[in-house]
């Protein structure tokens, strides 16, 4: 009788776990339909807002200039993203480390958390702005502000106004491997990844800076314009529509010129806007060009990287033409505003780059031999670094 009961209370036991297992499956396999449908719809609800009709009805045309993005919003994304740098810091013990060895340099902080040197500046230029940490000569100290409100043994702990640190285990375990998983891997090979995601992520951001481009007046005298890793292309197709005497060419990765030509057809500019499939690292490019513009795209590359491509820029551009790159800079004295200081840790974690100084830009574009240099407003925290190719 005895093994016939606990025969009998295993499988019911197993029932049990059966039907609890299979729950958890259709929850999550339910989970995953949801998730699908969702980002199902909104990619189509992006697509069909693309269209020179969708500018009309939201009477774009009758601005006299585009509108930077929200600062409200934007913002309020860099004080999330930096109390979570926050958090994780603590998390982490970094500012243990500083109150036990004030005045800890760069290196040493990059060697106690295991990242590499351009992550930790990347890292601790928020954590300055947020003025939680402080210059101290050549290091770094803790503040006064940050010893009372975010210490475990004081009075005045902030308890549970940080959020939950933003690096989990494994993520910190490819950090410190120095792997960059995604889409920068495959780029850095020639190969194009997600395409549409990405057309449409960086059209989000690309096309406001087409028309603030226009604006500036820059490409007055440009008759023909490449746009380099172009993306969907919507720099150039804002560009088109403002004028409709210039030709320009995209230079994209041959899996993205599809989603490119998508992107270019929606707005009815086909007939001056050319696509051509490329690795803009291997392949040469076509030359004779008045005007040359990266849109985001040093950023994602290690500083080697963005010689080549200056290089290769300035040889493809005739005699006085310009070159414009249209970054979101970083203060040349204490690293801000908080907003890039947030993309360049972004950018430091997911890429191989950062988000630049205008004094940077400034000397990798002169040791390419680009003269003139200077530096314009663009819009919101964007601006364009300008260099010309001398006569």
């Amino acid at each position: 009788m005895i093994p016939s009961l606990a025969l009998h209370s295993i499988s019911t036991i197993a029932g049990y776990a059966a039907t609890a297992i299979a729950s958890i499956v259709v929850f999550l396999c339910g989970s995953w339909i949801v998730g699908r449908a969702r980002a199902r719809r909104a990619a189509g609800g992006f697509w069909r807002r693309q269209s020179r009709a969708a500018l009309e009805k939201v009477k774009f045309f009758q601005m006299r200039e585009i509108p930077p993005p929200l600062k409200v919003i934007e913002d309020k994304l860099a004080l999330e993203q930096t109390l979570t740098a926050i958090s994780t810091a603590r998390e982490l013990g970094l500012f243990d480390l500083l109150e036990e060895h004030p005045g800890v340099s760069l290196d040493q902080i990059a060697c106690f958390l295991g990242f590499s040197e351009r992550q930790t500046r990347a890292a601790m230029d928020i954590l300055s702005i947020a003025e939680v940490v402080s210059r101290q000569g050549d290091g770094y100290v803790v503040t006064p502000g940050a010893r009372l409100y975010l210490f475990e043994d004081s009075p005045f702990l902030l308890s549970g106004a940080l959020p939950k640190p933003m690096l989990p285990r494994r993520f910190l375990k490819l950090l410190r491997a120095g792997l960059i998983p995604g889409s920068v891997a495959k780029w850095a090979n020639g190969k194009a990844h997600r395409p549409l995601h990405w057309a449409a992520a960086m059209h989000r951001i690309s096309f406001p800076l087409g028309f603030a481009l226009h604006e500036t007046g820059l490409l007055e005298s440009a008759k023909n314009v490449l746009d380099v890793a172009g993306g969907a292309g919507s720099v150039c197709i804002a560009l088109s529509m403002k004028n409709p005497c210039k030709d320009f060419t995209v230079i994209e990765l041959p899996g993205s010129v599809a989603a490119a030509e998508k992107m270019i057809s929606a707005y009815g500019v086909s007939h001056r806007v050319k696509c051509l499939g490329m690795d803009m690292f291997c392949d040469a490019w076509p030359k004779g060009f008045d005007a040359i513009v990266f849109t985001n795209i040093f950023h994602d590359w290690e500083d080697a990287k963005c010689s080549l491509l200056a290089r290769q820029a300035i040889e493809s551009l005739s005699p006085g033409g310009v070159l414009i790159l249209q970054e979101a800079l970083l203060h040349d004295g204490d690293g801000g505003p908080l907003w890039t200081a947030n993309l360049s840790l972004e950018m430091a974690i997911f890429t191989r780059g950062r988000q630049f100084r205008a004094s940077e830009l400034t000397a990798l574009l002169e040791q390419t031999g680009f003269a003139d240099v200077r530096v314009r407003p663009l819009l919101g925290y964007y601006s364009a670094v300008v260099g010309v190719r001398p006569f």
